[in-house]
């Protein structure tokens, strides 16, 4: 895919000698995929809710690694290799997040994308189904049950909201009780408590 995209600038520089039409489709690659890795992890940070300060520091460091360019500043589908990967990541996110048909689409495309570019990117197609297999059978679990699906934390809320109702109640018929019995009880004092503990 790569040298695909690379056809067209290739034949408008034609007309100069090699080393410069390498240097110059050198420089093309580079700028674009210092372009696309920045707009990916923005996209990623931005679905991960991460803040603004460690989305820079993050971006920051990546751009200081010599390693980045010496892979992508060359003619080959390493130039592009670097941005796929995020722009994937990207999208199995959303993909789990936000499952839909135009996620699932996303997630599709960026998966084609990263097969065209290079053959490594066959190690995300188990996660590509991973994905999409955890969301048919959540989506078959809950059409099979017999009533309304909760997820566990409503169930955990419900659960935690009910024994609060009872200990309110409770205590609330404690203080009507000793207010009816004895009158209101009076407040503990330092010297009544340090008394009490040698008191036997």
């Amino acid at each position: 895919m790569t040298y695909l995209l690379l056809a067209l600038p290739d034949r408008v520089l034609s007309g100069i000698p090699i080393t410069s039409r390498v240097l110059g489709l050198r420089l093309l690659l580079s700028l674009t995929s210092v372009l696309l890795i920045y707009f990916g992890m923005l996209l990623l940070a931005r679905q991960l809710e991460v803040p603004t300060v460690y989305t820079t520091a993050t971006i920051f460091c990546v751009y200081c690694s010599q390693m980045l360019y010496g892979a992508i500043a060359h003619v080959c589908n390493d130039s592009l290799a670097f941005p796929a990967m995020i722009f994937f990541i990207w999208s199995a996110v959303r993909a789990v997040q936000m499952p839909s048909t135009k996620t699932f689409a996303i997630l599709a495309a960026t998966l084609s994308a990263g097969l065209l570019i290079k053959a490594s990117f066959l190690f995300e197609v188990p996660v590509a189904l991973a994905i999409a297999g955890r969301t048919l059978w959540s989506r078959a679990t809950m059409q099979g049950g017999t009533g309304p699906a909760t997820s566990p934390g409503h169930d955990r809320t419900t659960g935690i909201n009910k024994i609060l109702s009872d200990l309110t109640a409770r205590k609330g018929a404690g203080r009507a009780g000793d207010v009816g019995a004895s009158g209101p009880r009076p407040r503990p004092t330092v010297e009544s408590c340090v008394v009490g503990l040698f008191d036997p």
